[in-house]
């Protein structure tokens, strides 16, 4: 399932880089919007912990 989501992702990025080639500076979805930066920044606090438990630093979780 992770695979088939990387896939998938990789894909996206891949056509959507293909349109803003052909678009070129009138693509207007190369802006980022107040909502697409909030997305992203959710995304903050589970990648930091991420990192602390491959690290081993994260107190509330041991391997």
């Amino acid at each position: 399932m992770f695979v088939l989501m990387i896939i998938c992702l990789v894909s996206f990025a891949l056509k959507r880089e293909m349109t803003a080639e052909v678009a070129g500076p009138l693509l207007e979805e190369s802006k980022w919007g107040f909502g697409q930066v909030m997305a992203l920044a959710t995304w903050v606090p589970t990648a930091v912990d991420f990192v602390m438990i491959i690290q081993g630093k994260c107190k509330w979780f041991e391997i």
